[in-house]
Formats: structure tokens, C-alpha cells, sequence
């Protein structure tokens, strides 16, 4: 038997990973990266890939012919459509009531207030009405935001009637949440389940927050101090939070949590994959754990525990920057910063930019390394400043 793999866009050396087991691998992926992905077995590419529900029927039709024991999915998107094949080939990983919860933030939030974890008030809104009635209870500002959606896409922040107004005006999806807008800063964990343990997680700050891109602020974070007094306090949350859900047995998970002004966490979101950005690398970085080989590595059987040291090797972080609108004129080629250990250029000049549409839609992405906490915080604002010194655009 073999792995059916679903992976719309990010490239990961699956072969390697996978290869002890020495099993076919199979590729469901996009029309244009099919075309390039020739170390699979065998490959299918669809048009439309984050919106094709033909993907699930074909993934059965596949499976008569060319039977496969595990389904691996790694994007927000194919969560759910993997599970859903598991669930009709009766194969084993994340079941669909699991990752409903993980994918819809209405039944995530409504799992855990019935275990007590704080978390913001909040309606699932099918109408105008159904908003404006949680605004005469909570007040402004709020949140309005997709309930199965992921990278602050479709996020809005209303501050106002006439904020109200506006949104009202373009028309409402259907699949829409209204929270209330907690005050306070937020913070990022990021870890992995194994074998229905939570063998590591440890928590990072964000600079500007998810939704900086729309004001065209860069968007940073950094690994916490084991001394931060918060540190401990976030681990132990996650852990209540990761017990309250139907976790799946193996995955790896980024979550995110307010520390508000009076010095209370609540609830924002989790996922069911490793964070996006620089996270990823972060974690590599930081501690020599790669939380999506490790995950997938599990899924498959590989392994199924870990044996590391629980903090950090390293202090580490990340700088997204987003797009402006205009054109691109100028942007740094490269930077010598000995304390920079990955630059990603996105963008060249010539391009033309309408604004970021998503917190990780960006030009340029850095990853950092300090000897502590306020030595990466400080370096990620000082090379932002460097960063729009040194890019031009008209």
C-alpha cells in the first residue's frame, strides 16, 4: 500500500522523510506544480486545487486501484478534505470531528467554554442582524472574520457605525463569525502531538500582531525566555486546550492567544499544522525540531516520540515584510546582518502591488538569531528600519 499525499502549493521533501518506509507515494497537488513534481509515483494535478471538490471523489476512485494506508494534508485547506477521505476509507489520522473543530472557530470556541478556557464572546453572524444584535451587547469595537479561514484573510476589525455601514455594504458570506475585540497583546504557540502526547510546545511573541499587514506594518515575532513569566503560563494553557479538543493523536499545531491588559489569556485560534511564515524554521532553528517532518513522520509511523532538550538552543525569530501599493523600484538584494540566517526576496522591482492580503502575503521574509529574547526583539525592529531605508517605491 502507499501515501496519498495532498499539498496545494509548499514544497517538502517527502521522499527522504518517507523513505524508510519504502512505500509508493502519491501526489495530489495543482495543475502547475504537477507539471514539476516528478519523484512521486505517481501524480494528479487539478484546477481550482483549494476550491475542487472533485479532489475527494477522485482520492476514492485512486484509492480502488492503487490502495493507500495514510493521507497526509499540510495547508489549512486540505484539513478537512483529508479527513473526509479518511473517514470513507475507514483509514486512520484526523476524523472529520476533529478537524471541524480545528477548522471552524464557532465549534472550537463552543468546545472549550464547556471546559472552562476562557475565550472571547462570539456568534457565528448569517445575517446583518445577527451583528448588529452582538454589537448591542458588546459593544465596539469588534471582530468579523471567516470562521473556517486561515493567514488573517477576510479579517476586519469594525470600530464604528459607520465601519458597520461600510462592511454591511460589499454584502455578507455565509461563513462568517463575530467576536468580541480583546485589548492586549498576542502571542503564538507552536508544538506537536505524538502518539496522543503533547511532546514539546513553547511560545512566541508577535510584533504588530496578524492583522499588521493591513496597515502595511511588517509583521515579526520571537521565542519567549524560559524566564519569562508568561512562558510557563502559556504552555500550561495550550496543554488545557490541546486536552479540551479532539486532537488527532500525531500533529503538529500553532495557536494563538491573547495576553490582555488586566494580565488574563484568552483564546484566539488553533490549528491543526505548523504555523506559517517563519515558524516553521523558527522551531528548527531554536531547538532542531522540524514540526512538520516530525508530524508527517508520525502519521506514517516512523516515529513516535521525541528525546530533546525542552528549550531553547538558540533565541530566534522572524520578520515578514508586506507590500506597499505602487510600484517596486528598489529592494535590498541581499543583507549582511551575520545575525540574519535566511533572506527570501518575493518580489523584484518592476512589480506592481495593490497592499498585502494576508498577514504571511509578503516581499521579503528574514530569519533571526540572538543570545536572548530583547536581543532578538531588537534586532527584528532594527532591520525593518534598515529594510524600508533601503526599499523604494513610487
Amino acid at each position: 500500500m502507499g501515501i496519498l499525499i495532498l499539498n496545494r502549493s509548499a514544497y517538502y521533501p517527502y521522499n527522504e522523510w518517507l523513505g524508510p518506509l519504502k512505500e509508493e507515494l502519491f501526489l495530489f497537488t495543482t495543475k502547475e506544480r504537477a507539471e514539476a513534481s516528478v519523484e512521486f509515483e505517481h501524480v494528479e494535478g487539478f484546477n481550482e486545487y483549494e476550491i475542487n471538490d472533485s479532489i475527494e471523489v477522485r482520492a476514492i476512485e485512486f484509492y480502488r486501484k492503487y490502495p493507500f494506508h495514510t493521507v497526509i494534508a499540510t495547508s489549512e485547506f486540505d484539513i478537512l478534505r483529508a479527513a473526509r477521505i479518511r473517514d470513507y476509507l475507514d483509514l486512520a489520522g484526523q476524523n472529520v470531528v476533529s478537524a471541524l473543530t480545528y477548522r471552524n472557530k464557532v465549534i472550537m470556541k463552543e468546545t472549550l467554554i464547556r471546559h472552562q478556557i476562557p475565550v472571547p464572546n462570539f456568534v457565528r453572524a448569517q445575517s446583518a442582524i445577527d451583528i448588529y444584535k452582538f454589537i448591542e451587547t458588546n459593544g465596539y469595537p469588534i471582530v468579523i472574520k471567516p470562521f473556517d479561514g486561515s493567514g488573517s484573510v477576510g479579517v476586519e476589525i469594525i470600530y464604528s457605525v459607520e465601519d458597520l455601514y461600510d462592511y454591511l455594504s460589499k454584502g455578507l458570506n455565509s461563513n462568517l463569525e463575530v467576536e468580541q475585540f480583546i485589548e492586549g497583546d498576542m502571542y503564538h504557540i507552536d508544538g506537536i502531538v505524538l502518539s496522543g502526547e503533547l511532546e514539546f510546545c513553547w511560545p512566541s511573541k508577535y510584533i504588530n500582531g496578524c492583522l499588521a499587514h493591513q496597515d502595511s506594518k511588517f509583521n515579526g515575532s520571537f521565542l519567549l525566555g524560559q524566564d519569562n513569566p508568561l512562558t510557563g503560563r502559556l504552555i500550561q494553557f495550550i496543554k488545557d486546550v490541546i486536552k479540551a479538543l479532539p486532537t488527532p493523536s500525531n500533529t503538529s499545531f500553532h495557536a494563538e492567544v491573547f495576553h490582555t491588559l488586566d494580565d488574563k489569556l484568552v483564546f484566539c485560534e488553533i490549528a491543526s499544522r505548523t504555523g506559517g511564515g517563519f515558524i516553521r524554521e523558527t522551531i528548527i532553528q531554536a531547538f532542531d525540531l522540524d514540526l512538520t517532518k516530525t508530524s508527517i513522520q508520525a502519521q506514517c509511523g516512523i516515529i513516535s516520540e521525541l528525546n530533546m532538550k525542552a528549550t531553547p538552543n538558540i533565541y530566534s525569530g522572524f520578520l515578514l515584510m508586506p507590500s506597499q501599493k505602487g510600484e517596486l523600484i528598489n529592494i535590498p538584494d541581499s543583507c549582511n546582518a551575520s545575525w540574519v540566517t535566511k533572506y527570501e526576496i518575493d518580489a523584484k522591482p518592476g512589480d506592481f502591488f495593490d497592499g498585502s492580503s494576508s498577514s504571511v502575503d509578503t516581499i521579503a521574509k528574514f530569519l533571526i538569531i540572538g543570545s536572548s529574547e530583547s536581543e532578538v526583539h531588537s534586532r527584528i525592529n532594527q532591520l525593518a528600519l534598515w529594510f524600508e531605508k533601503n526599499t523604494l517605491w513610487e
